[in-house]
């Protein structure tokens, strides 16, 4: 939807959670915003500002050197809380920003960045103990390098400055070795805390499946099948905001046994499943759009009501979407009723036109009739 100053407020007052606002320079649509627009949850609601004037770009805090940017404005009742993008400019990051907006406005994005700061300290980390580990290869190796020309020394031959100073190279190696490893020691406890605190989410394959299915800590266990090695961000996020409750599983697709076992195929993927209680025969598997607020809603009916609240949510959408369907083929049809009513208006005031054009044609006839009429009865006279 093309916004300006004299439409902007209704497009706010519209009833949906989350409305979406791109400000930009450009005549056109882009490709990008078009996507969002078609892959996005139908409850964000998209609009577009083309060369937003000085009024509108104060309202939303922004200037036109900062174009393009995205607002997005939540419906807090009875206020409202809206925020700037500040990421890359992906049809991914922009979609999880959005969704994860709507599922819990400004705290989920708080919770988003805390997670991904975590994983970039905990790759920094990761690189810098490669790092150590490959600078104490090549102490050992000098230190062998070093035993070996000790070996070739003559027994009987008195110690030269050479060999001492090898000495104290081998014991300024041996102090390195020792640093390096406390350092290395310290680097990993960071990373396993980082783990606890971030990743939240077990990577299962056929060995480790059953073991966490049968798990008694938490009485739900969600599982994710997935086409990615990588843990996706949204399953990160859910994991965080459902620990009391959720275990959480990632289960990539080159488990073929466990592929097999579920009758997934790698096409088929990504799909999440549901286990309650740790009972495989109750699987519940998620249908819905793939956003936080959704699956949220699924995972919590599934811990508050088991299968039938699922089952309950489940006809429920089904029938809101049936309503949403006839809603827009009755808005079809009432579109066509009123271009069919003005067509009609259209024909009736042509004919309408044509009519007065005969009679007036009608009135010259008869007026000249009369005349002909009148010159005829005088000459008669």
């Amino acid at each position: 939807l093309t916004l300006d100053s004299g439409n902007i407020d209704d497009f706010l007052s519209q009833r949906r959670p989350l409305k979406a606002i791109l400000f930009t320079k450009k005549a056109s649509t882009p490709n990008l915003w078009t996507r969002l627009v078609e892959t996005c949850s139908e409850e964000l609601y998209f609009g577009e500002i083309r060369e937003p004037s000085s009024e509108l770009l104060k309202r939303f805090n922004l200037s036109s050197d900062m174009l393009p940017k995205i607002i997005a404005v939540r419906e807090l009742l009875p206020s409202t809380e809206s925020v700037q993008y500040e990421g890359p400019v992906d049809h991914i990051s922009i979609k999880i920003f959005l969704e994860t907006f709507l599922a819990g406005g400004n705290f989920s994005l708080t919770l988003l960045k805390k997670i991904e700061e975590i994983n970039q300290d905990k790759h920094r980390l990761e690189e810098e103990i490669a790092k150590y580990e490959n600078d104490a290869k090549l102490a050992l190796a000098e230190i062998d390098k070093l035993k070996t020309q000790d070996c070739f020394r003559v027994i009987h031959e008195t110690p030269s400055q050479s060999s001492e100073q090898n000495a104290s190279n081998i014991d300024a190696l041996n102090a390195s070795i020792l640093r390096l490893e406390t350092e290395n020691a310290e680097l990993r406890k960071k990373i396993e805390s980082f783990e606890s605190h971030s990743r939240l989410i077990s990577i299962l394959d056929s060995s480790s499946f059953d073991e966490f299915l049968h798990s008694t800590s938490k009485p739900i266990k969600a599982v994710l099948f997935s086409t990615k090695l990588e843990v996706p961000k949204l399953w990160q996020q859910l994991a965080c905001s459902h620990n009391s409750t959720t275990l959480f599983g990632l289960v990539r697709q080159s488990e073929h046994d466990l592929l097999s076992r579920f009758k997934l195929r790698p096409d088929m993927l990504p799909r999440i499943y549901l286990f309650v209680s740790g009972n495989e025969s109750t699987v519940l598997p998620y249908e819905g759009p793939v956003n936080m607020k959704s699956i949220s809603e699924f995972i919590k009916d599934a811990v508050d009501g088991g299968p039938a609240l699922v089952e309950m949510r489940r006809l429920l959408a089904v029938g809101l979407r049936e309503i949403e369907s006839l809603r827009i083929e009755l808005f079809s049809v009432g579109q066509a009723k009123e271009a069919i009513l003005k067509e009609s208006e259209q024909t009736i005031q042509k004919l309408k036109l044509e009519i007065e054009s005969l009679e007036r044609e009608l009135a010259n006839v008869v007026s000249a009739s009369s005349s002909s009429m009148e010159a005829i009865t005088k000459e008669n006279t």
